[in-house]
């Protein structure tokens, strides 16, 4: 499989899937991605699915972040307002290729990850989100399909402002 491929299909599926509350939210999209390809020996679909829970994560981060400026807006619109004027969401998805690895940075400037919980976000079954949202699988498993193929999961978040998700696969040439 074309993994440089897939990435550019989920990120379009995203924009179409995703577009009503792009439209609303005034999210800015923004992919980068090497021309050509990089065939993997993986199974599209799940690493297909990687891709869409992280970027639907990242959809799901700035609207949190956009409903609390406007709560916080009607409260007390003198902070608030301004912020609200100011912030742009933003998802970005960049891959490039380095010393025989293929890193995918998934980055959203919505709610971050406190330190609090950094530490439990890979575990089976943890969600910050209400059960009706999620059932705490999406990292796990997208983790799981990573490390299946020899690669890794890593973020850096900070509370409030942003998290960025990296992706690291091996690229074999066999």
């Amino acid at each position: 499989m074309d993994i440089l491929q897939l990435l550019r299909d989920q990120f379009k599926l995203l924009q179409d899937e995703q577009q009503q509350i792009i439209e609303k939210l005034h999210i800015q999209t923004e992919m980068s991605c090497p021309e050509g390809e990089v065939h993997l020996k993986a199974n599209p679909e799940l690493l297909a699915k990687v891709i869409k829970s992280m970027l639907s994560n990242a959809i799901y981060a700035l609207d949190k972040k956009v409903k609390g400026m406007n709560t916080s807006q009607s409260t007390d619109s003198s902070v608030a307002g301004d912020n609200t004027a100011t912030y742009i969401p933003l998802i970005r998805m960049t891959a490039e290729i380095q010393d025989k690895k293929l890193l995918i940075h998934i980055y959203d400037n919505g709610i971050g990850i406190g330190d609090n919980i950094i530490d439990k976000i890979f575990d089976p079954f943890f969600t910050t989100k209400t059960t009706a949202e999620a059932a705490g699988v999406g990292l796990y498993l997208s983790r799981d399909v990573i490390q299946g193929i020899g690669g890794d999961i890593s973020l850096e978040s900070v509370k409030g402002e942003h998290t960025e998700f990296t992706i690291l696969i091996p690229i074999r040439n066999d």
